[in-house]
């Protein structure tokens, strides 16, 4: 008897603790959702137009310009160094970049010049001037100079 007594105190202060915890964290998760939804509604609404302005436009039509250059020709880019971030693929990564930035955000329905330029960056990107550094690279990290390629289709699929 004193056993079943000592189970049904014992359960109820164990039920009376785990309510207590229950509501400390709903008041918890209330105020954070409150103090959550006074930051998310207060906050103004941008109201500035999505339109490039003269400049943008211009530097736009040159970054067009340099992305429908011949394969070959890097003029309008800097050669220092392929390893580090002046690299040719980085440069042509942030062109990329650029180009779909304008596309989502600021001319969503043209599909122009724009993703004319995006193809030939993507195709110039493929380049060996560009791609070129991985052989350096496997030689510097693998100490080799042996492609290593991937002829098992199910290795393909992995990659």
């Amino acid at each position: 008897m004193v056993l079943v007594a000592f189970m049904i105190i014992s359960s109820r202060q164990r039920q009376a603790s785990a309510l207590n915890l229950r509501d400390s964290r709903n008041n918890l998760l209330m105020r954070e959702d409150a103090a959550w939804r006074s930051r998310v509604t207060n906050q103004k609404q941008k109201t500035e137009p999505r339109e490039l302005s003269r400049q943008e436009l211009r530097l736009l039509q040159h970054f067009i310009q340099v992305a429908h250059q011949a394969a070959d020709d890097w003029s309008n880019f800097t050669r220092i160094d392929q390893f580090q971030t002046s690299a040719l693929r980085y440069q042509l990564y942030d062109l990329q970049y650029t180009f779909t930035l304008v596309q989502k955000f600021y001319m969503p329905n043209f599909q122009g010049y724009i993703k004319t330029a995006q193809e030939r960056v993507i195709e110039k990107s493929t380049t060996k001037d560009v791609m070129n550094f991985w052989k350096w690279e496997s030689l510097w990290g693998k100490f080799t100079l042996v492609r290593q390629t991937r002829s098992n289709s199910k290795q393909c699929s992995f990659f």
